[in-house]
C-alpha cells in the first residue's frame, strides 16, 4: 500500500473509531432508559459490544484468506455498521415494548429477567459490534511486507483507540446533549456509511498481502 493511501486508511480507522465509541456510549444511554438502572445497562452492553468484537475479529481472521480485495470488504462492513446503528433507535423502541411485556411475566424470577436484559441488548447491538470487530482482520491483509505491516498495524490500533477516546468524550459531552440520542445514532451511522464508502473507493485495485 502507497503512503497516501494508507494516510487515507489511517485517517479513516480513527474515525471509525471515534464512531464506535460514540455507538457505545448511545447503546449505554438507551438501555440504561430500557432496564431503569445503569448498573444493568453497562454490563449489558459491555458483554454484547465486547463479545461481538471477538467473534467478528475471530470470523475475519478464519476468511480473511479467501477474500481478494480485503479493503472492499472492509468498506462493505462500515456500511453495514452505519445502517444498523442509524436503524438503532427504531430497534430500541421495540426492545423497550417487549422488556416491559416479558419482565411483568416474570417477576418473581430476578435470574430470568437478568437473561432477558442480556438477551434484548445482544440483538441490538450484537450485529455492529461483530462488524466492528471484523474490520482490523481485513485492514492488515493490505499493509505491505511483515515488517511494514506490524507497523503500520500497531498505528492503526493507536489511531483507532485514540479515536474512540475522543467519540467517548465527544459524545457524553457535546454531540448527544445536542442531538438526542435517536440524532447521534443516526449521526454515527451516517459517519460510518462514509467511511465505508471512502474504503470501497480506496480498496477497489488493493490486492491482499500474504499475512504478517
Amino acid at each position: 500500500m502507497s503512503p497516501s493511501r494508507f494516510r487515507i486508511l489511517a485517517l479513516l480507522y480513527f474515525v471509525s473509531g471515534a464512531a464506535a465509541l460514540v455507538d457505545e456510549v448511545a447503546f449505554f444511554k438507551y438501555l440504561s432508559l430500557v432496564f431503569g438502572a445503569t448498573a444493568y445497562a453497562s454490563s449489558a452492553v459491555l458483554v454484547a459490544f465486547m463479545g461481538g468484537i471477538a467473534i467478528g475479529a475471530f470470523g475475519a481472521a478464519s476468511l480473511e484468506r479467501r477474500i481478494a480485495r480485503p479493503l472492499v470488504a472492509y468498506g462493505a462492513i462500515e456500511i453495514a455498521i452505519g445502517v444498523a446503528c442509524a436503524v438503532a433507535p427504531a430497534l430500541f423502541g421495540l426492545v423497550t415494548r417487549a422488556y416491559v411485556g416479558l419482565a411483568a411475566s416474570f417477576t418473581a424470577s430476578p435470574a430470568i429477567l437478568a437473561l432477558l436484559r442480556y438477551a434484548l441488548a445482544t440483538l441490538v447491538v450484537l450485529v455492529p459490534a461483530i462488524g466492528m470487530g471484523a474490520t482490523l482482520p481485513l485492514v492488515a491483509r493490505v499493509l505491505g511486507s511483515e515488517r511494514t505491516a506490524s507497523r503500520r498495524i500497531a498505528l492503526l490500533y493507536a489511531l483507532n483507540t485514540a479515536g474512540g477516546a475522543a467519540g467517548s468524550l465527544a459524545s457524553a459531552y457535546a454531540i448527544i446533549p445536542s442531538l438526542g440520542l435517536s440524532g447521534t445514532m443516526r449521526a454515527s451511522g451516517a459517519l460510518s456509511v462514509i467511511v465505508g464508502v471512502v474504503g470501497l473507493a480506496i480498496g477497489r485495485d488493493a490486492q491482499a498481502q500474504a499475512p504478517a
